[in-house]
């Protein structure tokens, strides 16, 4: 791994694919998150990625909970990240979450190109196409 950071609940790295690794983890049904996550996740996001676009690889398989409006709205809508989201992958075990994505996606980020997976090498191949597609466009 190139590049790690890690927070409480979740951690982001970068491997030599050029690929955006978050992994959540959060056991706790009540959980929402919050602006406040999404500000620290954001400027993680930037710093570890410098920039650069790439595919968003999103594991959830460990995870509960939901988001605040205004931080799912954040999430999907901040001109930095825009810029940096070629396609996102989301890697999901539990039909709530896969439920909780297909609503995000469609209320908030219908724009960026997705797909949901039950598990991480379907999803990670997803990226490296995704990739590989939009590189040969540029």
């Amino acid at each position: 791994m190139s590049s790690i950071i890690i927070f409480p609940k979740v951690k982001f790295w970068i491997e030599e694919n050029e690929i955006l690794h978050c992994q959540f983890e959060n056991h706790d049904n009540s959980h929402k998150l919050s602006v406040p996550n999404v500000l620290e996740y954001i400027d993680a996001i930037l710093e570890i990625t410098k920039g650069v676009p790439m595919p968003f690889l999103i594991d959830l398989r460990n995870t509960k909970g939901t988001f605040e409006h205004k931080a799912a709205k954040l999430l999907a809508t901040h001109p930095e990240l825009i810029k940096l989201k070629l396609a996102e992958a989301y890697v999901s075990n539990s039909m709530n979450m896969r439920l909780l994505i297909l609503s995000y996606k469609r209320l908030y980020d219908p724009n960026t190109p997705y797909q949901i997976f039950k598990s991480d090498t379907p999803a990670l191949q997803y990226c490296l196409e995704a990739k590989k597609t939009i590189n040969a466009i540029n």
